[in-house]
């Protein structure tokens, strides 16, 4: 059996482990906890019946009288409740005559007919498909597993997340995504959660047209591009976020303080404020709407990196320019811009400014080179204390990047 469809078989112990359903009011209360004791005060009880065959057969997996027994009882809870879908299922998991296929697959469409939220039938279908190689049919069971049972999820989605990365399955999804089925944001959820599923979740996004708009989209989309840049793959970050509504191209091309960059919602794509001890940024408007900018502090003696905005550039020569605004404190307080790599292991330097000393409505400036085998970047703001005892604190605005090729 392809190794694709292993990771979404749901096991024997799955089965038996789902759902319960039942009439008498004490069987319902102690037939999952207790079920022989639920037997006793109802012996005749389906739902206590087949909670007692379930847990019999979780107990002795391998053991034959058990499947025996257990087949008996489900038999025995249709006499009692003979709409009983979960005992329908029971009897194809359990039957030790090995029935043919075909016989299970009658049983098991029996119980849907009777009850489309029976979580066992679905389960059965998904190992039926799965040893059938019918990876549509899985992912169908999948689907109206998800869709009908609110306990599904807990069992069916970190099966399905671990198969993402495998392409076939990861198209198989591509409808599903279109069409918006409604557990598809759980499942966003819980695959953005596990490393290895994060850059495939991102390439099945952009195939299938994004996630839906909703309440939540945005927030999840947003979470999606930080976990990309996290874990090292900032091209498919962007490429990601362009395809997400309301993308605003700029974002990824431009350093300028302009709303979208400044605002927390922009994630790790806006601007990012590096504050510590003595040293630090924020954003500020200088008393202006018009007029948007950083504030920048360092104490005496501090100097380091205090934003940083990623960018993607294309190869060539840019001239970034930038002004200070006017000279809260700073003297002897110097700054720099500085251009690291971020499509390495390891940060690498592509471009470092010289330090500039503070002076209100000064320039911040210089020319910046870019490499073809440097197409993400991550441009950087450092500031030093003056010689004061106040340090340094300034505001810097407007600023530009003119120059090569941008993507």
């Amino acid at each position: 059996m392809p190794k694709l469809y292993k990771r979404l078989i749901v096991s024997l112990a799955c089965f038996v482990a789902v759902g319960l359903s039942g009439i008498d009011a004490f069987a319902l209360v102690s037939r999952a906890s207790n079920p022989r004791l639920a037997l006793r005060v109802a012996p005749h009880d389906a739902g206590a019946l087949i909670s007692a065959a379930k847990q019999a057969m979780l107990d002795h997996p391998h053991d034959a009288r058990v499947r025996t027994a257990a087949f008996e009882m489900a038999q025995s809870a249709l006499r009692d409740q003979a709409l009983s879908p979960a005992a329908f299922v029971l009897l194809a998991v359990a039957d030790p005559s090995k029935s043919t296929a075909e016989v299970s697959s009658q049983r098991v469409k029996m119980a849907l007919r009777l009850s489309q939220r029976e979580l066992g039938a679905h389960l059965w279908l998904i190992e039926d498909g799965a040893r059938r190689n019918d990876l549509k049919g899985v992912l169908r069971s999948y689907d109206a597993a998800l869709r009908t049972s609110e306990s599904a999820a807990s069992l069916l989605m970190p099966l399905l997340v671990s198969a993402l990365p495998d392409e076939e399955v990861s198209g198989g999804l591509v409808p599903y995504i279109k069409a918006g089925a409604p557990w598809v944001e759980i499942f966003v959820q819980t695959a953005i959660a596990r490393d290895a599923a994060v850059a495939p979740l991102a390439r099945l996004l952009i195939q299938s047209g994004g996630l839906k708009p909703s309440v939540s989209s945005a927030s999840i989309e947003r979470a999606l591009v930080d976990r990309l840049v996290v874990l090292g793959t900032p091209l498919l970050a962007k490429d990601y976020y362009l395809t997400t509504k309301g993308a605003d191209r700029a974002l990824v091309t431009s350093p300028e303080f302009s709303i979208a960059s400044l605002r927390e919602e922009s994630g790790l794509l806006g601007w990012q404020f590096i504050n510590d001890a003595g040293l630090g940024a924020s954003p500020t408007d200088g008393g202006s709407k018009n007029a948007l900018g950083l504030h920048s502090v360092a104490a005496m003696d501090r100097h380091g990196a205090v934003a940083r905005k990623l960018l993607f550039l294309g190869p060539g020569t840019y001239q970034l320019k930038a002004r200070f605004g006017p000279l809260i404190s700073g003297k002897g307080g110097l700054a720099r811009w500085t251009l690291r790599c971020v499509n390495v292991k390891v940060s690498q330097i592509a471009w470092e400014g010289a330090w500039v000393p503070l002076a209100a409505g000064a320039a911040l400036s210089g020319s910046a080179s870019v490499s073809q085998d440097c197409p993400a970047q991550f441009l950087e703001l450092s500031i030093a204390g003056g010689e004061a005892g106040t340090g340094a604190e300034f505001d810097l605005f407007g600023v530009t990047l003119q120059g090569g090729p941008q993507l």
